[in-house]
């Protein structure tokens, strides 16, 4: 199945558990929502989103699995996200307190890497 961008290129699928890593938690999504950024996803509006995405990048969940080197947190924990995943920290959006400018910046949902 060819995966495309576009309106009428939206459905619903399961994607398996990611493994994390020696530092980081496994969190099981409990309720997400859709947002202005994944409508203007959905509408090809942010030309640097690859497909596959997955939309709902605003979240509520619980951890699940805490691996050796986290220092805080543990199993049952409840947790929210912050929409972006990473951003550089050096440039003057980051310095500015102003990161969903960064062009660095990447959101949760990646599959594959979004920006150019």
């Amino acid at each position: 199945m060819k995966i495309q961008r576009g309106e009428g290129h939206i459905e619903f699928r399961e994607v398996e558990d990611s493994k994390p890593g020696a530092d980081e938690v496994l969190i099981e999504v409990k309720r997400a929502c859709v947002c202005d950024k994944d409508i203007h996803i959905l509408h090809c509006e942010f030309p640097k989103t690859r497909s596959p995405f997955i939309l709902g990048h605003e979240f509520s969940d619980v951890v699940q699995v805490v691996e050796k080197e986290v220092r805080e947190g543990r199993a049952e924990d409840r947790v929210f996200s912050e929409t972006a995943a990473y951003s550089c920290g050096v440039c003057r959006f980051c310095q500015t307190g102003d990161t969903q400018l960064c062009l660095e910046r990447k959101v949760y949902g990646h599959i594959v890497e979004m920006l150019l």
